[in-house]
């Protein structure tokens, strides 16, 4: 929309042509607001937990998902990259504050940390993160600021719930006790009977985790019934309270994905749903199109912004050890002993998780969590491991999909001159740039390279030396006992993130544009800028 009122995708002036096919490079911009603030075009953002053309694609052509397929053919879509990392917290904090993660300081589930840091102190020094830990102004205070109304519903990263000019309901990594989840406190008593809808995992949860292969078909019922509850829950709230700005999230497409991955893709690979678990993935999917539908429906007058914080893909083929590759080349030693394995080090190999799956088909869960609560996390074993007066750099894993990392241990580099530093940088580069896969002999190294060429512009100090992507199908791993550099398939949920989310704009008076070039940046980012301060026009830009 322009600053005159109008949607629009239009061809860049000054746009490259596609690889000589002719095609021109599409910017599309987005006004909601115009420039003088004599109009007010709401606009609603619907956040789908991992979604990914690679699922909503197929499934919109094949017309089981009716209210996506209409919106696409109204306005724009395409691809939309998510963050380094791409998780929840990271993702979902750029949408927030439009910084990225090395501005806005949220890496993972954790304040300071990567997914696999580890901590010599143990895990219970580990704060969560939360929205305590934002410390940027974000679009609800820019928007408040410019006397612009919110709602917020089911985002994570907003509890605990801080003051807004209208209304909130907190969503993921809010604690199932929280008393307080709602701002105002007493916009609670409108939720009633859906609480569950709010609070943190639904207790069929950790139950559903003991089955093998996670084929549980209760676990697509509730998610579903979930789904309907939170459409209702915002249509309620929605209809009651003024609002410019809204924003609210699906949680359940990214848990369906992780843990249902495969039956997923068995429904995509047929032309009709031919066994039960088909038939509740496609009602599910149906639930989720319909409460798309709905929020179009029930807002005629606003924009709707359809956004993933990341996409998904089948879980990474095989895992690369680079402490391994650190060993052999001198950077890293181990403590004397490693070999010596007693049946407690050999029985949490596999890891927290599959030891956890035991014990809850035994043990009640408070009494599982409770003794998990003592034992160390992989990653601090690994370092506990490690030879203190020697080993120069370890492996981080970041995300657990194709990011890793490398840190030098400050204990044996902090008395080397930048000089030193830089040459010992350089040097662990080369050594991991050379890592192959001993059984093709390819590369298992996409790009390495310092820090700043993956995070430029850090406003933190707590970033790696070194970063890794690895190539499609290997992921990083530790392990304090592990010798080879490649094995096998890593434990994790069948469908793990890819950064390859998904976005669609459509409603009001956007016009009809189709497929768009995948968005970098990324969207919400750009959406979330402080371009929207009182005055200035709200826009979003694809370059």
């Amino acid at each position: 929309m322009t600053a005159g009122g109008e949607s629009r995708v239009a061809d860049d002036a000054g746009a490259e042509h596609d690889g000589g096919t002719g095609r021109r490079n599409r910017r599309m911009e987005v006004h909601w607001m115009d420039r003088n603030h004599t109009s007010r075009r709401r606009l609603l953002i619907v956040g789908w937990d991992g979604g990914t053309w690679r699922v909503f694609g197929p499934l919109a052509e094949r017309g089981l998902l009716p209210n996506l397929k209409a919106l696409m053919e109204q306005g724009a879509w395409g691809v939309l990259e998510s963050t380094i990392p791409y998780l929840t917290p990271a993702a979902w904090t750029t949408v927030l504050t439009g910084l990225h993660p090395q501005r806005h300081g949220i890496i993972g589930f954790h304040e300071k940390r990567f997914l696999g840091d580890a901590s010599l102190g143990g895990e219970g020094d580990l704060r969560p993160v939360s929205s305590l830990s934002i410390r940027h102004p974000t679009l609800f205070d820019i928007l408040g600021r410019a006397d612009r109304r919110v709602m917020s519903i089911n985002l994570p990263m907003t509890w605990p719930p801080r003051p807004v000019n209208g209304i909130m309901v907190t969503g993921m990594f809010t604690p199932p006790d929280a008393e307080l989840f709602t701002y105002p406190p007493e916009l609670k008593d409108e939720l009633e009977p859906d609480k569950v809808d709010i609070l943190g995992k639904p207790e069929f949860l950790p139950r559903i985790r003991r089955t093998v292969e996670y084929r549980n078909p209760d676990l697509v019922r509730k998610w579903t019934e979930i789904v309907r509850i939170r459409t209702r829950s915002i249509l309620r709230l929605g209809r009651r309270h003024p609002w410019d700005f809204g924003i609210m999230m699906l949680r359940g497409t990214d848990s369906i994905f992780h843990l249902l991955w495969n039956p997923v893709m068995e429904l995509l690979d047929k032309d009709a749903p031919q066994t039960e678990m088909d038939r509740l993935l496609a009602g599910f999917f149906r639930e989720v199109d319909a409460s798309l539908g709905s929020l179009s429906s029930a807002f005629p007058d606003s924009l709707i912004l359809l956004v993933s914080d990341h996409g998904f893909g089948p879980r990474l083929q095989a895992a690369v050890y680079p402490n391994v590759c650190l060993e052999g080349h001198g950077f890293l030693f181990r403590r004397k002993g490693r070999a010596k394995r007693s049946f407690v080090r050999q029985l949490f190999r596999s890891g927290r998780r599959a030891v956890r799956k035991i014990m809850e088909t035994v043990l009640s869960r408070a009494m599982t969590l409770k003794l998990l609560a003592k034992v160390e996390s992989r990653e601090t074993r690994v370092l506990r491991s490690l030879d203190l007066e020697r080993t120069l750099a370890h492996f981080v894993n970041i995300d657990n999909g194709n990011y890793g990392a490398v840190r030098l241990l400050k204990e044996t580099t902090r008395t080397m001159t930048e000089a030193e530093r830089s040459k010992l940088i350089d040097s662990i580069i080369t050594a991991l740039g050379t890592m192959t896969d001993p059984e093709t002999g390819e590369p298992v190294v996409a790009k390495v390279g310092r820090a700043d060429e993956f995070f430029p512009d850090a406003a933190v100090d707590y970033l790696p030396e070194i970063v890794i992507r690895f190539r499609e199908r290997y992921t990083g791993r530790v392990d304090p006992l592990e010798t080879d550099l490649v094995k096998g398939r890593p434990a994790s949920s069948p469908g793990w993130h890819r950064s390859e989310g998904m976005f669609v704009l459509a409603g009001g008076p956007t016009k009809a544009a189709g497929q768009v070039e995948p968005m970098h940046g990324p969207l919400p980012q750009r959406t979330a800028r402080a371009r929207l301060h009182a005055g200035r026009s709200p826009a979003e830009t694809h370059r």
